[in-house]
């Protein structure tokens, strides 16, 4: 929340954070990206930061639950199922 509320250049310190935290993600093999980390963390960024701030402007709640159901969307259409290994029944 510090990134987001802070002065000058959160956006980039933010989406730079969240693409490190998805590409550990990847790496463990709980994703498989369609897409770079850090094109998925500016998306993610810009989009939350849109539930926030211009609700804020504009004297209406930030709509925190609204922003989490819209990333989650963003992030099921920015990963493939992995293939599962198939088991043999003996």
């Amino acid at each position: 929340m510090r990134l987001m509320t802070g002065r000058g250049g959160h956006d980039d310190r933010l989406a730079a954070e969240l693409a490190r935290l998805v590409a550990e993600e990847d790496k463990r093999q709980s994703m498989h990206l369609r897409t770079s980390p850090e094109l998925l963390a500016q998306a993610i960024v810009r989009i939350v930061e849109s539930f926030f701030y211009n609700n804020a402007i504009a004297a209406i709640d930030p709509r925190i639950d609204d922003a989490m159901n819209v990333v989650d969307l963003i992030l099921r259409g920015a990963t493939e199922e992995r293939p599962r290994t198939s088991r043999r029944r003996r």
